[in-house]
């Protein structure tokens, strides 16, 4: 799945096996190795061509929607990170909006694509 980041700008990709992982960010060019998880990765690339900008990569690998959630945490930081401000300004709210934005987005894809693998 890709998803558009709306205001912070870049991509969110996100993957259901290691191998598609693996797979996008060689396809992105990036040859720095990650550690091994065995339940999910999150993976901020900067791309420097227009197609792509900023990408973020998110992997869930055990089909857990808390993994999923943790991953888009580490995601969400680091997008607003990137923007260059404070996830805590505003009394957290560039937080909350944006990984509710996120949520919203990737729970349905993320629910079908698990009522299709089990």
């Amino acid at each position: 799945m890709k998803l558009q980041i709306p205001i912070y700008g870049g991509e969110l990709w996100l993957f259901k096996t290691k191998a598609e992982f693996l797979n996008a960010q060689e396809e992105l060019g990036d040859t720095e190795e990650i550690k091994e998880h065995t339940l999910g990765d999150a993976w901020a690339i900067p791309h420097p061509d227009e197609k792509h900008g900023l990408v973020y990569l998110i992997g869930v690998y055990d089909n857990d929607l808390g993994t999923l959630i943790h991953e888009l945490s580490h995601t969400t930081l680091n997008i607003i990170e990137n923007a260059g401000f404070s996830a805590h300004e505003g009394n957290g709210e560039p937080f909350s909006y944006l990984i509710n934005y996120l949520f919203d987005n990737v729970y349905k894809w993320f629910v079908t694509e698990l009522t299709e693998i089990n």
